[in-house]
């Protein structure tokens, strides 16, 4: 014989338990979501964040907030908002995200009923609808679905919660002997996992139907598109700062992630090897180069959303334009690979630019993809020198024994700093490039000093990622070129700077990358980690124009370029890692598919709606007060008292109607309320209710004396006394019926 083994089965407590704890679950998605946008709740976000976080840990400390700071909290929230509302207008997005942040703690932090749990998700909904709608980031879809299992978890268990006569309220009695522990092994214990598992693919049928719906769904592809959206990122290897610093040994990571997309309207123009400019380095240090004070005092601040260049021309109606998504975690600068007519952001952004050095950069390394657009950028393999530039021409080289105090020397003095300790070894280097030319320094041109210059040091080194500097005193790019061991394109580029500006030629470095792929699948560039390059620019004083050197191996074949700009010449890349990446793309493209131009509209209307809406309040106040104003200065007359004596009168009779059909009302609910009482206290009424459930769990067929007692029953219970039959046959008759059937 064979004994069936009870089922497990959550406790009522461990249902509101779990119900309690999803709802700060919940709170915690909903937070994710706000964070990557820039709405001026950061500050309020993180500490909210991390109090969820704390009583998610904890869920009896809620329990020690004293009464009185429940009491004061909705009058906190009502007062702050009102505050936030009018020191923040006409803006209203910044103020409703922050209240709508306050009342889902407050929801959070308190133990909830029923009516409480769908309010918090409703805010929760709110929060991650608000999300969308200024974030439509790749994010954003994992956002949602983590949020919908979540959401819906916690409707099931308020729906199950609230199926019994219990009260659904979570008290803090239940949290004295919680352990998560024993919660995580009894819901591992009830949990059926053929059932989570038809769950699981349920849910992964509905998500992709309606991706496929969505994919399937009619829009309108609009031309010039320039999407926007936050998506995090991780921190690049191949991170970029206005500093390099040599070290003894340096070893360059590959890192295959990708830096920044380019999408280009129009392929003309674009060279098969782009070199993406993105900082110059033009103070020498020792132990490195780095964009000098003086240079960067050059930059010049601003805020705002597009940047038209000085003496440059307005855009044409046939503009091409270069769209980046550059990826968060690298620079603060901007890559480019010329001067162009204009640079658009999403909306108003804090950016520095550098008309001399021609640098572009935001304030702050976005955490998230930053995308701007490029209007008429022009491949240059050359930049106009500067008016403080001229100043260059016939100085010679400037040896210095302390390089640390260079920051004495104003730019452009020094793109001419060479070390003193190590002048002879120098000097010496550059005599021997000048004896390979066959002709004295006065007869050699900066750019044919370049050629030999990059001959000389690619015959000595090689390329590689790993370099060893041997120690010893002395400049460590010196000891370098001494050693005649590979290197990387750091030291290369560092090495030749030193080499042209013993020669007198003022030289400076320059980093970012070079190159990159083209997408075949979605058509546009890739450039990645590991593309990130360093080479020099020269200044030639007959041109007053700086131009390009690149003294690393290998770069003569990068930069053969096409002649008819056809994408054919680009390296096109077809693997499997650029079709996932060109996913990143469409979603961009067409999931994301509104211009700025709309996103400025939708964001105009709302503020322009709340700008109006305060406007006609302001002013139906100042009529009202006007009209009170106008009336109190009217002249009193007979006809005025008159007036006055009318509208008293027709004020008490309103308030005396008013006051009688309140009156009514409350009796009715009382009286009602008191039947309701009696049905459920009286004795009788709730011996013949004890009845009605017996016969009702008995299952029999119907027949006539049945139905006389129940209809006995159910006088009883819920008539009026005066109609009651005599209640002690009725029960007889009753308890002989249930007698029967058993």
């Amino acid at each position: 014989m064979s004994v069936a083994v009870p089922r497990v089965q959550l406790k009522y407590e461990e249902l509101l338990q779990i119900k309690w704890i999803m709802g700060a679950v919940l709170m915690l998605l909903s937070l994710w979501t706000l964070f990557p946008l820039e709405l001026g709740a950061s500050w309020l976000l993180a500490p909210v964040a991390v109090i969820t976080a704390a009583v998610l840990l904890f869920p009896g400390w809620p329990a020690c907030i004293p009464g009185w700071a429940w009491k004061l909290a909705a009058p906190a929230i009502i007062l702050f908002t009102a505050t936030d509302f009018l020191l923040s207008r006409p803006d209203i997005i910044g103020p409703l995200v922050r209240m709508i942040v306050l009342l889902a703690m407050l929801r959070t932090l308190s133990y909830r009923g029923r009516r409480e749990d769908l309010q918090l998700v409703l805010l929760c909904l709110f929060m991650v609808v608000m999300a969308g709608v200024l974030s439509l980031s790749l994010n954003f879809a994992l956002q949602v679905i983590l949020f919908a299992p979540a959401a819906m978890l916690l409707l099931f268990l308020v729906d199950l919660t609230g199926y019994t006569n219990r009260e659904d309220r979570v008290k803090p009695e239940i949290w004295r002997q919680f352990a998560w522990s024993r919660l995580i092994r009894r819901v591992l214990a009830v949990c059926n996992r053929h059932l989570v598992a038809f769950a699981a693919l349920l849910f992964a049928l509905l998500l992709s139907l309606s991706s496929l719906l969505f994919i399937m769904m009619p829009r309108f592809q609009l031309d010039q598109a320039l999407p926007f959206l936050s998506m995090q990122s991780n921190r690049s290897v191949a991170g970029f700062s206005d500093n390099i610093s040599f070290g003894d040994v340096v070893d360059i990571l590959e890192d295959n992630r990708v830096a920044f997309r380019v999408d280009v309207d129009a392929t003309d123009g674009v060279p098969a090897v782009p070199y993406w400019r993105m900082v110059v380095l033009d103070e020498y240090h020792g132990s490195g180069f780095r964009l000098s004070r003086s240079a960067r005092s050059d930059m010049i601040g601003l805020s705002t959303a597009y940047y038209t260049p000085p003496m440059r021309a307005p855009p044409s109606p046939d503009t091409t334009r270069w769209t980046f998504y550059y990826e968060g975690g690298i620079s603060t600068y901007l890559p480019r690979v010329g001067r162009f007519t204009g640079l658009r952001f999403q909306n108003r952004q804090d950016q520095s630019q550098h008309t001399t050095l021609f640098l572009s950069a935001t304030r702050e390394i976005s955490s998230s993809v930053l995308f701007y657009q490029v209007d008429d950028m022009a491949a240059d393999t050359e930049w106009p020198g500067g008016a403080r530039d001229r100043e260059l021409a016939g100085a010679g080289a400037i040896y210095r024994k302390e390089l640390e105090g260079g920051d004495s020397l104003s730019y452009p003095a020094t793109t001419l700093v060479v070390p003193a300790a190590d002048r002879e070894t120098i000097e010496s280097y550059t005599a021997g490039i000048y004896e390979e030319l066959g002709r004295s320094p006065e007869d050699v041109a900066p750019r044919a000093f370049a050629d030999a210059a990059v001959r000389w040091l690619q015959s000595r080194h090689g390329y590689a990622l790993q370099t060893r500097v041997p120690s010893g005193d002395g400049d460590l790019l010196v000891r370098w070129m001494r050693s005649q061991r590979d290197g990387h394109c750091e030291l290369f580029a560092g090495a030749f700077t030193l080499l042209a500006r013993s020669a007198g030629i003022p030289a400076r470095v320059v980093t970012g990358f070079v190159g990159g792929t083209w997408n075949g699948y979605e058509n546009y560039f890739m450039v990645r980690n590991r593309d990130a390059h360093a080479w020099v620019e020269a200044y030639d004083s007959e041109t007053h124009s700086w131009f390009r050197v690149d003294p690393t191996p290998g770069s003569d074949s990068r930069e053969q370029s096409d002649s008819d700009g056809e994408v054919v010449a680009f390296l096109v890349d077809r693997t499997f890692s650029a079709y996932l990446d060109s996913l990143r793309i469409l979603w961009y493209r067409r999931v994301v598919n509104f211009d700025q131009e709309q996103q400025e509209q939708i964001v105009g209307a709302f503020q322009a709606w709340g700008s109006a809406l305060a406007d006609d309040l302001r002013a139906r106040g100042e009529a009202i007060r006007d009209r009170i104003s106008a009336w109190f200065s009217t002249p009193w007359d007979g006809r005025r008292w008159l007036e006055l004596l009318r509208n008293a009168l027709v004020a008490v009779a309103s308030w005396l109607v008013l006051r009688l059909g309140l009156v009514m009302l409350y009796r009715r609910l009382r009286r009602r309320r008191g039947h309701v009482a009696e049905i459920t206290r009286h004795p009788i009424r709730r011996r013949a209710g004890k009845y009605l459930r017996k016969l009702a769990a008995q299952s029999a067929p119907a027949y006539a004396p049945e139905e006389a007692v129940r209809a006995d029953l159910l006088c009883l219970r819920y008539g009026p006394g005066e109609s009651w039959p005599e209640p002690t046959p009725v029960f007889r008759r009753a308890r002989t019926l249930l007698r029967g059937r058993s």
